[in-house]
């Protein structure tokens, strides 16, 4: 009987040892086939004939948001709030009476433009734009140039707005990037170029939006990445997850095909509780020049109920790849009056 019993338990250990072995061997293979898939990741995006020197691309953008429902309260509430300081810091220098006078005739103004603010953020909800990329990677640097698709002029008439208001429902505009900041050009040949020390170019974020995996993937070691290889109806593809150290779900997922250079297919990053907070798509790639560009790309972010508070529709008309771009282009032109608010100056060019 304790002949068995001992025969029993050796089997029994000699089963989970093996079991052990094969979960080590399963876990070795995945780290394996991990590590390959990264170093071939790294390898085919960042190799010179995938990433693109310069870049021109023509584009039709379609912006959505969900409107913030208390914007017009939140307007309000600062412009009461800075009327209180102003009134007690009035009253302890003892010209309360002048002061009060003067802030209750420009209330109604600044209640009136508050009402106004709330008018474009609700119109601007929704935009149609075209835009014009240039891409710069070798000089660091980018000209984007938009023309809102929208009769800018009718709507200000149809809601009662003001032309000062102009600016900030057009989404017609120009700027220069580079790592020392942006320049924001005027609509008029007369009017003032502002240098701000934000948005500066980003290559990461450029790369990525042409469907390349970004640099700070490979390079954050905190990043746990799995990646598993798969077939399905449009060919081989390659899924990765990543999770950072410290944390137990993951932070980014996101799908690449080998055949298309490795680029992108889909793109998802998650909140620390699972949630899901924003998904790319990138679509419709073709091989402009020796380089795989996707030509309709979508970008959805959602809130913490899951509902998709913003979405960014992208389809590329045209595109140029590693063409000379005239130095001209990122340059001010001569004569142009410069506010450089980093320096909280005024120049001539």
């Amino acid at each position: 009987m304790k002949s068995h019993e001992s025969k029993s338990c050796r089997i029994a250990e000699t089963v989970v040892t093996w079991g052990l072995v094969l979960a080590s061997c399963a876990s070795l293979m995945q780290a394996s086939e991990t590590s390959k898939w990264t170093e071939d990741l790294r390898r085919q995006t960042q190799a010179d004939v995938a990433r693109p020197k310069t870049a021109i691309l023509r584009q039709e953008v379609s912006e959505t948001y969900t409107p913030v429902v208390d914007y017009r309260e939140r307007h309000v509430e600062r412009i009461l709030q800075a009327r209180d300081e102003i009134t007690q810091r009035a009253l302890a220098e003892g010209s309360g009476e002048t002061v009060l006078t003067s802030l209750e005739a420009s209330l109604s103004n600044c209640l009136a433009m508050a009402d106004s603010l709330a008018r474009v953020h609700e119109l601007n909800a929704s935009t149609v734009f075209g835009r014009r990329l240039l891409l710069d990677f070798t000089g660091q640097r980018a000209r984007m140039e938009e023309e809102d698709c929208r009769d800018v002029d009718a709507l200000l008439a149809v809601n009662n707005l003001e032309p000062q208001f102009r600016r900030s429902l057009s989404r017609t505009r120009v700027c220069i990037t580079s790592l020392d900041g942006c320049k924001h050009m005027p609509e008029e040949e007369d009017g003032l170029v502002v240098i701000s020390e934000m948005p500066q170019f980003n290559a990461d974020m450029e790369h990525h939006s042409l469907g390349l995996i970004p640099g700070w993937f490979f390079a954050d070691e905190r990043l746990v990445r799995v990646a598993r290889s798969g077939k399905d109806a449009d060919g081989p593809f390659v899924d990765v997850n990543c999770r950072f150290t410290d944390k137990k779900a993951d932070v980014l997922r996101f799908r690449v095909r080998p055949e298309r250079g490795y680029r992108i297919e889909q793109w998802k990053t998650y909140h620390d509780n699972g949630q899901l907070a924003e998904d790319q798509s990138f679509e419709d790639y073709r091989c402009v020049n020796g380089v795989w560009l996707p030509f309709k790309t979508c970008v959805r972010r959602h809130d913490d109920q899951g509902q998709v508070t913003f979405r960014l529709d992208t389809r590329l008309l045209s595109a140029e790849v590693n063409t000379p771009l005239d130095e001209a282009l990122f340059e001010i032109p001569e004569g142009m009056r410069v506010q450089d608010i980093r320096a909280a100056e005024i120049t001539a060019q």
